[in-house]
C-alpha cells in the first residue's frame, strides 16, 4: 500500500492512500498533466476479453467507468471495492469445487470482520488447489506465471476492498469532505485494476478448466 500526504485546495493536510503503486503513479502522472478528457472504454474492452468474465462482472466495472467519467467519487470507489471481493469469492468457489469442499465460501464470509484472516484463508485455499493440481498434472509455464503472480497480488486486492469499499460503506461520524477520495485518486484506481482481475480470473479459469 502507498500512503501519501496531500494538502488540500482549503489547506487542510489529509493522506492519500493507494492500494498499488501502480494507482499511485496513474495518479501522479494525472496530476503533472494538463487535465484533459479519456475514454476509458478500452479498459472495459480489455476487461471483458479475459477468462470467465461474465455479464454480472461486466456489469460492476462498466458502472465504475461510468461513475469515473460522471466525475463520481464514492460510487465508483464503492463498485471496484465489491468487485475486487466478487472475484474473490468467484475464485473460492472455484477452488472449492475443485478441492470438493462446500464450505470454501462460507468459511471466508465468517472471516468478514477480519480482512486479514479473509486474505490469509484464500491464499492458503489457493495454495491446497496448487498442490491438488501438481499431484495429477504439471502446470505449464503460463499457469505457474499466473499462481505466482497471484500470490503477489493477493494482499493489493484485498487493500482494494478494504480501502475503496469499506472505508465508504462504514465511514466515521466524523468523516470531512477532505477524507473522501478525489476524482482522480478514485480514476487511478479503476484504470489500474485490470492487471489484478486478470490474475484472478486467470486463475479461476485454471481450477474450473481442471474440474
Amino acid at each position: 500500500m502507498v500512503s501519501v500526504d496531500e494538502t488540500s485546495n482549503t489547506g487542510t493536510r489529509k493522506k492519500l492512500l493507494f492500494y498499488t503503486l501502480e494507482a499511485y503513479q496513474i495518479y501522479e502522472d494525472k496530476e503533472a498533466r494538463p487535465a484533459q478528457e479519456v475514454s476509458l472504454s478500452g479498459f472495459l474492452e480489455e476487461f471483458r476479453a479475459f477468462p470467465q468474465v461474465d455479464e454480472v462482472l461486466t456489469i460492476y466495472f462498466d458502472e465504475s467507468i461510468k461513475c469515473v467519467e460522471n466525475k463520481q467519487r464514492l460510487a465508483p470507489s464503492i463498485l471496484v471495492g465489491c468487485l475486487s471481493e466478487l472475484l474473490v469469492l468467484r475464485l473460492l468457489e472455484a477452488v472449492g469445487d475443485y478441492l470438493e469442499d462446500p464450505n470454501a465460501v462460507s468459511n471466508f464470509k465468517e472471516k468478514r470482520r477480519d480482512i486479514q484472516r479473509q486474505l490469509d484463508y484464500t491464499r492458503e485455499m489457493a495454495r491446497k488447489g496448487r498442490e491438488k493440481l501438481e499431484q495429477t498434472t504439471t502446470l505449464s509455464q503460463p499457469q505457474r506465471r499466473t499462481f505466482t503472480e497471484f500470490n503477489n497480488i493477493l494482499e493489493q486486492v484485498f487493500n482494494s476492498i478494504r480501502l475503496r469499499r469499506n472505508e465508504c460503506v462504514h465511514p466515521s461520524p466524523n468523516m470531512t469532505l477532505d477524507e473522501l477520495p478525489s476524482e482522480e485518486v478514485v480514476r487511478a484506481h479503476v484504470t489500474s485494476f485490470n492487471p489484478f482481475a486478470k490474475v484472478i480470473l486467470g486463475l479461476i479459469n485454471i481450477f474450473k478448466e481442471t474440474a
